[in-house]
């Protein structure tokens, strides 16, 4: 899997004004890490790696190839883009400019079931995401913005206009 340098992306994305569905780029970036060219991918292990002080440090030797044996699937929840680790209970913000996954944090596993190996990330196609984005968007709260892979952009749709108010109606 090739992923070309973001960093032209991201800042025009930074440059846009107004909400957005927040991804990796939004939830991790450091000018450090931009700069750098870290891969977005691995941007939250560089701020929180997992901690091994209670349980063995696995074996990471394969960390910065692909698995290909394995994805997982992204998913919004509270207006941003995260995926859930293969192997363990953690989830993290992840972004399709790298489609890719390394588990991170204090309770992260570091993939390493696979040895430290990236796991793909599965979004939607670009029109079917910007889509699902647009229709979250237009929720106020973000608290309702979510969508679950089992739920179409028609699902969403028909959500929007049970939840929404509608504009023009006589009281």
């Amino acid at each position: 899997m090739r992923i070309d340098d973001p960093t032209a992306a991201i800042l025009a994305q930074r440059a846009q004004p107004g909400p957005r569905i927040r991804r990796a780029e939004d939830e991790y970036a450091h000018r450090h890490l931009i700069d750098s060219k870290v891969p977005i991918c691995e941007w939250a292990w560089r701020l929180y790696p997992p901690q091994f002080i209670d349980r063995v440090v696995p074996d990471l030797s394969r960390r910065g190839t692909l698995d290909a044996t394995v994805t997982t699937t992204a998913r919004v929840e509270l207006g941003r883009w995260i995926a859930d680790c293969a192997f363990c209970p953690s989830a993290q913000v992840v972004s399709p400019l790298d489609p890719r996954f390394l588990c991170a944090g204090l309770d992260g596993c570091a993939n390493a079931r696979v040895r430290g190996a990236f796991v793909a990330v599965v979004f939607p196609l670009p029109a079917i995401r910007d889509d699902i984005e647009a229709l979250l968007l237009a929720r106020p709260d973000r608290v309702n913005r979510n969508w679950l892979t089992s739920e179409t952009v028609v699902d969403l749709a028909a959500e929007n206009a049970a939840m929404l108010p509608t504009t023009g109606e006589a009281t």
